[in-house]
């Protein structure tokens, strides 16, 4: 069974202070700011849900399958192509990679198709150009610029799998 990396949202809020959280999938789906969230600055850009700046006391959201861009300045569109967190199995591995690691007996097409979603996926965060791109769902995915964050997810994860 998979654990999540509970600790995103502390982990997130500390590494990029004062940026901006955008959350484009919670628990699968848009997500839109309580009054409560609207008070403290969240807002809704399109189906977006977008936070004031981080600070260790803001609390993010936080479910199963949700999909979050951090930028140091919000781009001019927040558009993205795809919520890749509801693809069961996504990731960015190398799907040639992934078949070959399988038994020889096994169909070696069967991760063809996530071969376009992650052409769709790279080119959302070239047009982007997050800091960070964070992904919770069948498996934790974390896309960085930031070498610290990086490494103390890793060690995080390393810590679950044991």
């Amino acid at each position: 069974m998979r654990q999540m990396i509970r600790d995103l949202p502390a982990l997130t809020r500390e590494h990029h202070a004062g940026q901006r959280l955008c959350i484009t999938a919670f628990d699968s789906g848009p997500i839109t700011p309580s009054a409560d969230e609207l008070s403290l600055g969240w807002t809704l850009v399109g189906d977006v849900m977008v936070s004031p700046p981080l600070t260790p006391q803001l609390q993010i959201p936080f479910d199963t399958h949700d999909e979050w861009y951090v930028f140091r300045s919000l781009p001019d569109s927040l558009t993205v192509t795809d919520r890749y967190v509801n693809y069961c199995g996504f990731n960015l591995a190398d799907p040639h990679t992934m078949a070959g690691s399988q038994d020889a007996s096994w169909d070696r097409t069967n991760y063809d198709w996530l071969i376009p979603i992650q052409r769709r996926f790279w080119a959302d965060i070239e047009r982007l150009d997050p800091s960070s791109y964070v992904c919770s769902g069948d498996a934790d995915t974390v896309v960085t610029r930031d070498q610290e964050f990086a490494a103390r997810f890793l060690d995080i994860a390393r810590a679950i799998a044991g």
